[in-house]
């Protein structure tokens, strides 16, 4: 019933991480943190964009300095300063109990 999807980012050797998803229920856009064994939302998105259920659909986040942009197939946007400079790996988020399938990713970075 519940189908999420989200990329983690700065995540830390302790276990800590930022992760941008969007959430099919809501229809938006959102910037959680997850520490300590806990998650937070940092922002939720203002623009709602229901998306089918069984397509593909591309989310994507850009992030310069301490910025962060995200869109899913390049009409939901959503933009946050974020609580500090990114460090840390990359990676995939979902909810343990929703249904999720990830097909590709890409990272790119300037080179600066």
């Amino acid at each position: 019933t519940d189908q999420t999807a989200g990329l983690v980012f700065d995540l830390r050797p302790n276990g800590e991480y930022l992760y941008a998803r969007y959430n099919t229920k809501d229809g938006n856009l959102a910037l959680w943190r997850f520490a300590n064994g806990t998650r937070e939302v940092i922002a939720h998105g203002d623009e709602h964009l229901q998306l089918p259920l069984g397509a593909w659909h591309e989310l994507a986040i850009s992030i310069a300095g301490t910025r962060l942009v995200a869109t899913v197939n390049g009409k939901l946007r959503f933009e946050q300063a974020l609580p500090r400079r990114v460090e840390g790996r990359l990676g995939f988020w979902t909810k343990r109990d929703s249904v999720t399938a990830f097909k590709d990713i890409r990272v790119t970075a300037d080179a600066k």
